[in-house]
């Protein structure tokens, strides 16, 4: 008997070893939640906080801008749950580390925007979800991979954040809006802060 994903996966990865891979999840949102939090970014990326000086060449909110919003708190507990899954099915130890979001924000991408070739060095993990995009408007590149994705709405896409990505210039007059996270390892996190105090 076939049996339907409840949300659809792709892992594209080097080698079979570890979980250094990008992890793709599709429709993981209620329509209804997805509508919430698309209204409340597109209130958020009205302006451009960071005036372009970042990696990213379109309006965004500063990078800790969603961490206190309770609207994104079911959002932030499923990145982290399919994070931990990630790493339960593929790490061949018993103890696994605990992660938390330490920086969230949200973006507006509009036509012939692009965000340069990074990574999040200094985070253990990072990804982003698309809210909303029009088919084949944009794409989500990972040169050292040899990967790159077109962006579909309800999906999160997630990786080590050592791993370099970019985007292609938005191809439409639709904006496209996008959510993006870094994780640290709160194990590290709790070292640093230890050392260094709040932060």
């Amino acid at each position: 008997m076939f049996t339907e994903l409840k949300f659809n996966t792709e892992i594209v990865q080097n080698t079979h070893l570890g979980h250094h891979a990008i992890y793709t999840f599709k429709n993981v949102f209620s329509l209804e939640y997805l509508q919430k939090i698309l209204q409340k970014t597109k209130e958020l990326t009205m302006s451009d906080t960071l005036n372009h000086t970042t990696n990213v060449k379109a309006n965004m909110t500063s990078y800790d801008k969603l961490l206190d919003n309770e609207l994104y708190n079911e959002y932030h507990g499923t990145v982290l749950s399919f994070l931990k899954t990630c790493i339960r099915l593929r790490s061949p130890h018993e103890k696994i580390s605990n992660n938390a979001i330490v920086e969230s924000w949200a973006m507006k991408h509009e036509e012939g925007q692009e965000t340069v070739l990074h990574s999040h060095l200094g985070s253990t993990w990072s990804g982003c979800f698309c809210i909303e995009s029009d088919e084949n408007s944009s794409e989500l590149i990972f040169p050292d991979m040899n990967v790159s994705t077109y962006y579909t709405p309800n999906t999160l896409y997630l990786w080590p954040s050592n791993i370099l990505h970019m985007t292609n210039p938005h191809q439409c007059k639709n904006p496209r809006y996008t959510l993006a996270f870094n994780i640290v390892d709160t194990a590290i996190l709790n070292i640093v802060k230890q050392s260094y105090g709040e932060l």
